[in-house]
C-alpha cells in the first residue's frame, strides 16, 4: 500500500524495509533495531545500493570478531570496533596499555628492538619456515625498527632473528640488504599525510591524551623547506584530535640523530629537556627511539607538571 504502481516488487519491498549503511557499526543501530517492528534490514553501500539482507536476530546478536593483538596492546591503536571485539593474543614489545578480558589469554610482551623477532621466534619454535616474501618482510621489519641494529632498543634476539631470516632463509648478506634499505628511505619526500601519520602512536599520560610520530629520513636537509607543512597538518590534528600535545620525530638513520617538531600546550612544550632550534622545533641529539627514549622521557616530565 501507498507505492508508485510505475515502481518494481523488489523496489517496493526496498522502501518497506529499514535500511542502514554497510559501515554503521552495530553497536550503534542496536536500539533503532529493537524498537523497529521489521523482522530483516537492508544494508545499502555509500551510494544507496542494496548490498544485502540483515535478520533481526543477526543484528541483536552479531558474531564477535576475533583479534589478535600485533605490535600493540592498547585498544586505541588498534583498528576500529577493536573494543567490541575478542581478544584472543597479544605480541608486542611497547609498555603496557592492555585491554580488559573476559577470560585468560596468552599476552606476549618482551623487552626487544621489533615484534617481527617474535613472529620470526614463534616461526623457528613451530619448525616453520616463512616462504621467502614473508621472510623478507620480516627481516625488513627487524633492520626498519632497530635502524640496522644501531637503534639502543636492539637485543641480540634481534641478530639472531634476522640471521636465521636473511643468512638461513634470504641466503643474503643483512648488513649490505640494511645499508639498501637505509638508503632507499623515503624521508620527507612522500605526502605530508604520510608522514605525520604513517606512524604515529596514540597514548595518554594522566589526563592528557598525546600522539608521537615518527619518520626515518636520509638526511635532514629537506626539513626546513617541509616544516611549515607539516607544522599545519600537526596543529590540524591536535584540533580534530583533542592532543594536549601531538609532534613529529624526525630521525637521521645515518648519522643516528633527531629533530622534534611539537605543537601543543605552551606549559607543556616549554618543558620538554631539549635544545631548541626554533620554539616548536627542538634537536633531540643522540635520541633515535621513540619507544625507549623520547616516550618515558615524556613520562618524566610530565609526571613532574
Amino acid at each position: 500500500q501507498g507505492c508508485d504502481p510505475a515502481t518494481t516488487p523488489a523496489e517496493q519491498f526496498a522502501e518497506r524495509v529499514p535500511s542502514f549503511q554497510a559501515d554503521d557499526r552495530i553497536s550503534e543501530q542496536r536500539a533503532a533495531v529493537a524498537r523497529a517492528e521489521a523482522d530483516d534490514f537492508l544494508v545499502r553501500d555509500a551510494e544507496g545500493r542494496c548490498v544485502g539482507l540483515a535478520p533481526r536476530h543477526a543484528l541483536l546478536d552479531p558474531p564477535r570478531a576475533r583479534l589478535i593483538l600485533v605490535d600493540h596492546n592498547e585498544l586505541g591503536q588498534a583498528v576500529p570496533g577493536a573494543e567490541e571485539a575478542e581478544i584472543l593474543e597479544v605480541l608486542d614489545h611497547h609498555k603496557l596499555g592492555n585491554p580488559f578480558t573476559e577470560v585468560p589469554i596468552r599476552f606476549v610482551v618482551e623487552p626487544i628492538g621489533c615484534c617481527c623477532t617474535l613472529v620470526a621466534e614463534r616461526c623457528r619454535f613451530e619448525n616453520l619456515a616463512p616462504p621467502p616474501e614473508i621472510a623478507g618482510m620480516l627481516l625488513t621489519g627487524i633492520l626498519s625498527d632497530t635502524l640496522v641494529f644501531r637503534s639502543p632498543t636492539t637485543t641480540k634476539r634481534d641478530r639472531d632473528a634476522a640471521a636465521w631470516l636473511g643468512h638461513t632463509l634470504l641466503d643474503l648478506d643483512v648488513e649490505r640488504y640494511g645499508r639498501e634499505l637505509l638508503d632507499h628511505e623515503p624521508g620527507l619526500s612522500g605526502s605530508v599525510d604520510e608522514i605525520v601519520d604513517g606512524d604515529r602512536k596514540a597514548f595518554r599520560i594522566g589526563n592528557r591524551p598525546m600522539s608521537v610520530a615518527q619518520v626515518e629520513v636520509p638526511s635532514l636537509r629537506d626539513l626546513p623547506e617541509r616544516k611549515p607543512a607539516i607544522m599545519e597538518a600537526l596543529q590540524d590534528r591536535r584540533r580534530r584530535e583533542g592532543l594536549a600535545l601531538i609532534a613529529l620525530m624526525v630521525t637521521d638513520v645515518v648519522e643516528s640523530r633527531s629533530r622534534l617538531l611539537v605543537a601543543g600546550d605552551e606549559r607543556l612544550v616549554k618543558a620538554l629537556p631539549y635544545p631548541r632550534e626554533a620554539p616548536d622545533e627542538l634537536d633531540l641529539g643522540d635520541v633515535v627511539s621513540r619507544k625507549k627514549q623520547l616516550v618515558p622521557a615524556l613520562y618524566a616530565v610530565m609526571d613532574n607538571l
